[in-house]
C-alpha cells in the first residue's frame, strides 16, 4: 500500500462528505480516487505535487487497478509518496520533451491528466493540449473551483479522462 508522508487516505474517507472546508476536500480528492480506480492499468498523469494529496490518491487507486502515476513538478517532492506504482518527475509540465524521456510510457497514451500546477488558463493552454476550453470540450471533465486561490477570474483545476 501507498505510504503517504502527509496524508492519510483513510481519514479522507472518513472525512468524505462531512461539512466544512475539511470535508469539502476530502470529498473532491475521494472523487478522483474513485475515477482514477474506475479503470483497469491507467496511466495517470499529474502535474503539480506540493504536499501530495492527490498523489496520494491516484497512486493508491494505481496500485488497486495494476496502473501507474507519474507525477510532474519543478520543485522536489520525491518524497511525498513511497510505491512502486508512482514516479515522480522534477520537471516543468511544459517541457513536454524531458518529460517523455522520463517516462516514455506517457508516449502510449495517458487514461487521466490532473491539471493541479499553476492554475491559470494561459499556463494550462500553454501544455499543448490546444485551446483549453476545445480540449476541454471533447472529453468527459471533472472541474472544481480552487477556493484556495480567489486572484484568477479564470480559475481552475482540471481533471480530464481521456479513455
Amino acid at each position: 500500500m501507498a505510504g503517504c508522508k502527509n496524508y492519510d487516505l483513510a481519514e479522507m474517507q472518513a472525512q468524505e462528505n462531512q461539512p466544512g472546508l475539511a470535508g469539502k476536500v476530502a470529498t473532491h480528492h475521494m472523487k478522483l480516487h474513485y475515477l482514477a480506480a474506475s479503470f483497469t492499468q491507467p496511466t495517470l498523469v499529474e502535474f503539480g505535487v506540493a504536499a501530495g494529496r492527490s498523489t496520494c490518491v491516484f497512486t493508491h487507486a494505481a496500485e488497486q487497478t495494476g496502473g501507474h502515476l507519474y507525477s510532474v513538478d519543478i520543485g522536489d517532492f520525491s518524497d511525498v509518496v513511497t510505491s512502486d506504482a508512482w514516479t515522480f518527475i522534477q520537471q516543468s509540465d511544459q517541457n513536454k520533451d524531458a518529460i517523455l524521456a522520463a517516462a516514455p510510457a506517457i508516449a502510449s497514451g495517458i487514461d487521466l491528466l490532473h491539471i493541479d500546477s499553476k492554475h491559470a488558463r494561459s499556463h494550462v493552454e500553454a501544455l499543448h493540449m490546444g485551446n483549453a476550453e476545445e480540449a476541454m470540450k471533447d472529453f468527459e471533465v471533472a472541474l472544481e473551483a480552487n477556493p484556495w486561490n480567489k486572484v484568477e477570474i479564470l480559475n481552475f483545476t482540471g481533471t480530464i479522462k481521456f479513455r
